[in-house]
Parts: C-alpha cells; structure tokens; sequence
C-alpha cells in the first residue's frame, strides 16, 4: 500500500517538476483573432439560464424536478464557456466576450431568483439607506438596521441618480447599477490577469475561476456596498498596473482613473478599503524584493499605497467612526478562540460549526478546499521559481496562499463570515495564480489530453464546491414555500405587506419583532426597530421585567409571525443570534407563547393578516398599562 502510494505521489509530481524545470517555455498555440465558439456556446448559456428559471419556478411549487433543473441549468451556464477559456488556442476576442457572458449570466442567475423586489436581508439594510437619500435628499441619514450603512455611499449615490434621471424604483435602478458593476468587474479582472501574467489565457482563466468563489454566484451579486467596492477595487488595480507599463501619455488618464476608483472603494465599503490597502502594501513589498535583486525600476506603487491609507484614516476620522465599534468585536471574538483553542482553554466543538447539508454535499465541499489547496500550494511554488523578475507574479504566488489563512480563521465563532470575507481578495490571487500555473503547463509541453481532462475536471470541482459551501444554504437555495428562520426564504407577499403597511404609522417607529420582520418594518417602513428582543419575546407572560424593557427601549409595537410555530428556526435561532437555546432548539415555538399578547391587558391588536399580527404596546411603554 505504502508502495502504491509513493508510485501515485511521484507521477503527480514528475508533471509539476516539468513545469518547474523547463528551461525553454514553448509558446501557446498560435490563434487569429475572431469570435471564435462564440455563438454556439452563448446559445448553450441562454439555454442554461432558461433551465434556472424553470427550476426556480419549479421550485415555488415544491417539484422534486427542482433541484435537478438547478444543478443543471448551472453546469450548462458554467461550464461550454470554461472549456472554451481554458483552451490555449481560443482566440483573444472570443476569450473575452466569453468571460464577460459568464459573469452576466451568472449575475442574471441572483436577479431571476427574485425579479420582482430584494429578499436577501443584507440587500433590505441598503435598501433602507437608499430610501432614507430619495425621502431627505441627504446623505449619512442614521439607519437603525444597519447604522454602518449610510456612512459608505458609494452603492446608494448612483442609485439614486439613476432613479432621478429615469423615474425608476429602487429594485430595477439597483439591478441596473450592479449589472454594471459586475460588467466592470469581470472587465477589469480579466484584463489585469491579463496583464500580471502577459498572457490573454490567463485573464479568461482568472474570471472562470473566481466564478467559483462560493460567494460570487448570489452574495458578490447583492444589493451590497461590497458588490459595488470590489469591481472599483479591480479597476484601480488594472490601472495602476497599466500605468506602471504605460507610455508617458497614457499616464495623466491612467493616474485620473486609479485616483478616482481608490477613492471609491473607501467611500463605498469599508472591507474592501482595507483589502485594497492591503493588496498594495504586498505589491510594494514584492516590488522591494525585486529591486534588491537589481531587476527593476524605482516602484510606483509606494505613493499609491501611502494614499489609499490616508484616505481610509481619513474617511474613518471625519465620517465612520462607528466602523471601528462595529468591526472590532468581531476580529475580537476571532482572535480570542484562536489563542484560547492553541493554548488548549477551549474546545473545537465550543467554536467551531460544521458545514450543515446533505453528506454528498459536504462531501464535494471538502474535496474543492483539498483540490483548491493542491493548486494554490503548486501554484505558489511554479510563480516563485519561474517569474522572480515579475513582482506583480510573486505578489499573486504570496496572496493566493492565503487560502490556508481563510480556513484556520474558520475555526473560530466567527469564522464563516470572516473566511468569507477574506476570499473576496484571495480569490483574486487564485484565479491569477491557477492561470499562470496552467499557462505555465502548456507551455512546459505538459500532455495536451492530461491537461485538457485535469483542467476541466479540476473547475468542474471547484464550481460545485462553490455551490455546496456558498450562499444561500442548501435549504434556501431555491425559492419556495416559507420556512422559518430562513432568511429570503421567510420572505413573502404578506411580509412585505405588512412592512408596507406599516409605513402609515409613520416613520422611526420602534418595533420588536423576528429577524426576517425586522428587516421589513426597516427598510419598507422605515422603521427604527430593536434587537436583542429574545428576552422580552420568549418570556411566557409580561411581567415587570418585560414592562421595564419595552420602557426603557421605548417600544411602540411588537410584530409576531404566528408561522414560528410551524417548523425548527434553519438559522438556529428564531429572533436574534443571542438567544440563549441558539442551536439546540429541539421543537417549534408554541402557539401559547405567540399569542401571549391577545390576553395582555394594556396591549391592543392593530393589525392582523393571519399570520402576522402587530400589537401595540404604547400603554406599556409610557406606564399606563393596568
């Protein structure tokens, strides 16, 4: 066995040693410019995205086809134009207008999963920051469901002057702007690969390879302040790295353009600001390296990389400061597991939470972060040996390995949304390095039917681990009836309706209700709702404790969904993330408990659509209650 094993390592490795000691790299195969396989594997994509949609209507009907349909119509979308960008004869034309329909098309698959109005939570927070801008005509108005959120404009601002411009609601203006923003991100990356690797083969490689980034399919397509920084991020780089190989009158546009997208990415997302400042400083570093090997001229990138620190602690002085209250706990909490579970105070169990779904699921899950550090891991090595007089290669190589930083943060309480965090950037550095890697292979004369059935076999892996390990989860991966806890799936008509409703109480009313609830008396109500609320809704009666917290908080209504009765929370909790029995719920809320307010003397039913009721705890909250 010891024997077998040792034979299969070396025929893995005798591949890499040919890349790495290939002393003359052949050329790629040589391509007129033209369109190529366009057309074919356009009409392939459309058809894909017509199967999406067939899954998802399947899917609002509970059809056992649905899940098929999905898996399919994604694969059909994914993978005739990755074929076609993986090869190295593909045309320079075709590659490209193939990297921007995948990009579309998959963005195209998040809008049609809701055409009609946003039901992803975070989508509602900046939703609520655009409305609050059309309702004052002024920026920075205080939102309670994310206070964060007005403070970093740049998402909302072309919003809203599209909305001006056109007459168009919220939704189509937002859909409109970060169609955009996905065109000048998928633009903007293939052309920096483009660039860093010299070669056109490894910008389509890059874009096919973020794609499986798990967050790229629906979360990087959100009405978010990252879905907008990120793309402008890319832009800045692309620029600046044209810049650096630009003659001297191209330059002024070039300086004016990375200027202007630096100092959009710090006023849009705080996140990204920081990921691009830190992009910079291991290019400058990189750079360094080179110039001490005497290799390269004077790097332009110092005065950039001091800039875009300035204007962060600039903007972060004079405008957010609540970024820091509102980033710090969490990297806190991180860094706290990790340092209590090395010196052994704490138990793996106690942070870190296991991927939930189905066991094939989680299967190919952990197969895409294997294959995914098997790459990186050659990757690395391949850039370090072949490209030492390429500081922006080495800055890739260096990046890329960050992987294995993303996934020992996961073992902390916090650690899904921070690793989630990370690999919008260190996707980045993959994408790069995996396409300097395979270009590398073609050229080390690696076998043309090897490389053709591992590259395409290895994004195949890696596309569908980016659908296991992504978001939504696997319950709400498709539209369909509600359940509770869910996220967009406890979404629906009535709770809109009663968000809508509620707007003629007028606004900045203070409401006590689920999450989902929260989320539309705040931003289709305007609303200044609270949280924290489990200890005044799990309570059996209302006592002096739950008079003195509706007081003190100056609540005027308690929204419940009669409908968490019905099923187990699928987030794990029913109304906020504090709740004492947090994942170790065993039944549904009792119906006794939700209507605990009807036999409250003092409160008075307002509103009641079947399943949601609102009541009206004023009484208690000015002490006139009997």
């Amino acid at each position: 066995m010891i024997e077998w094993v040792q034979q299969q390592l070396l025929r893995l490795w005798q591949p890499c040693w040919r890349i790495l000691a290939s002393p003359h790299p052949r050329p790629l195969p040589a391509a007129t410019d033209g369109f190529g396989w366009v057309a074919p594997v356009s009409l392939i994509g459309v058809l894909g995205l017509t199967v999406v949609v067939l899954a998802f209507h399947a899917g609002r009907h509970s059809h056992s086809l649905a899940p098929v349909l999905y898996w399919g119509g994604l694969l059909l979308i994914y993978m005739p134009l990755a074929l076609r960008l993986l090869q190295p004869a593909t045309p320079r034309r075709e590659r490209l207008i193939v990297a921007v329909l995948m990009g579309m098309l998959l963005y195209l698959v998040k809008v049609l999963y809701s055409p009609l109005d946003f039901r992803f939570s975070d989508e509602l927070q900046h939703w609520r920051s655009t409305a609050d801008i059309l309702a004052t005509e002024r920026l920075f108005t205080y939102n309670y469901i994310l206070p964060v959120s007005p403070l970093y404009p740049g998402l909302q601002a072309p919003t809203v002057a599209l909305i001006q411009m056109t007459g168009l609601p919220i939704f189509p203006a937002g859909v409109l702007v970060l169609g955009t923003a996905r065109l000048i991100f998928v633009l903007a990356l293939f052309h920096l690969a483009e660039l860093i690797g010299r070669d056109a083969y490894v910008g389509g490689v890059a874009v096919l390879v973020y794609a499986t980034n798990p967050h790229f399919l629906f979360f990087h397509s959100m009405y978010l302040y990252q879905s907008m920084a990120v793309p402008l991020m890319l832009l800045a780089l692309f620029a600046l790295v044209r810049w650096e190989h630009s003659m001297l009158p191209e330059q002024p546009g070039l300086r004016l353009v990375a200027v202007w997208a630096m100092f959009g990415v710090v006023m849009t997302h705080h996140i990204t600001s920081y990921g691009m400042a830190a992009v910079l400083l291991l290019w400058l570093a990189a750079n360094l390296y080179v110039r001490w090997r005497g290799t390269a001229r004077p790097p332009l990138i110092g005065w950039t990389a001091m800039l875009v620190l300035v204007l962060i602690l600039t903007w972060m002085v004079y405008v957010a400061t609540v970024t820091v209250g509102y980033l710090a706990p969490q990297l806190g909490r991180a860094l706290l597991d990790l340092t209590g579970l090395i010196a052994g105070e704490k138990k793996t169990e106690e942070t870190f939470r296991p991927p939930s779904g189905p066991l094939l699921e989680r299967l190919i899950s952990l197969m895409m972060v294997a294959a995914t550090l098997a790459y990186v891991s050659v990757a690395a090595a391949v850039i370090w040996v072949r490209q030492q007089h390429n500081a922006l290669a080495l800055a890739v190589g260096v990046g890329a390995l960050g992987y294995f930083l993303s996934l020992v943060l996961r073992f902390s309480s916090s650690g899904a949304e921070m690793t989630g965090r990370l690999w919008t950037f260190i996707y980045i550095f993959q994408a790069i390095a995996l396409g300097i890697l395979l270009r590398e292979a073609w050229q080390a004369g690696t076998r043309r039917f090897v490389l053709r059935l591992g590259s395409g076999a290895l994004v195949l892996l890696l596309f569908l681990g980016s659908l296991t390990a992504g978001w939504p989860p696997y319950w709400g991966r498709l539209p369909g009836p509600y359940l509770v806890s869910a996220a967009e799936r406890s979404v629906t008509p009535e709770g809109i309706a009663v968000g809508q409703w509620s707007a003629q109480l007028g606004r900045g009313k203070r409401f006590a209700t689920d999450f989902t609830n929260y989320m539309m008396v705040g931003a289709y109500g305007a609303h200044d709702p609270i949280f924290r609320v489990a200890g005044l809704l799990l309570t059996p009666d209302m006592g002096a404790d739950e008079q003195a917290f509706v007081r003190d908080n100056d609540l005027d209504f308690v929204l419940i969904d009669e409908r968490l009765s019905t099923g187990l929370p699928q987030r794990g909790y029913f109304f906020d993330s504090h709740e004492p029995n947090i994942f170790r719920y065993t039944e549904p809320l009792s119906m006794s408990l939700l209507t605990k307010y009807q036999r409250t003397p003092g409160v008075s039913r307002i509103y009641d659509s079947g399943n949601l009721v609102m009541y009206s705890v004023r009484a208690w909250s000015e002490n006139n209650a009997p």
